[in-house]
């Protein structure tokens, strides 16, 4: 599966109450960015055990992106793949892009799996 993400130039100070469809038009004469990103379905992991263990008991919470963090514009072009070729010369080859993708990936799963084991722990107490 894939999803496709917009974005539209807009101009400066523009509040986000102020964004409206029409300006993700090409119809119109706005210059609209389209990518699609493949999803990739993973098995969810197996129950947690009813016992903590040792090493999960003191450690603090990594921080995430799902903690407010920013994501920068040049992590969100090293792993998207679009169907499209290159609007401009930006665009970073497919090559380069499998080699900054690689360490990302990792930090990500890292991070999803974190998020993982605080939702358990979350639903343990409850």
């Amino acid at each position: 599966d894939k999803f496709l993400v917009q974005s539209a130039v807009v101009t400066e100070g523009t509040a986000v109450k102020d964004i409206t469809g029409e300006m993700f038009k090409k119809e119109s004469g706005n210059v609209v960015d389209e990518v699609r990103l493949k999803v990739v379905y993973v098995q969810p992991p197996r129950p947690p055990s009813p016992v903590r263990e040792g090493s999960e008991e003191g450690s603090s919470p990594r921080p995430s992106w799902s903690d407010g963090a920013n994501i920068n514009y040049q992590d969100m072009q090293a792993t998207r793949e679009s169907d499209e070729p290159p609007l401009s010369s930006a665009h970073k080859e497919p090559s380069e892009i499998t080699t900054e993708t690689s360490p990302l990936i990792s930090r990500l799963t890292e991070e999803r799996n974190s998020a993982i084991q605080q939702n358990n722990k979350l639903r343990e107490e409850l």
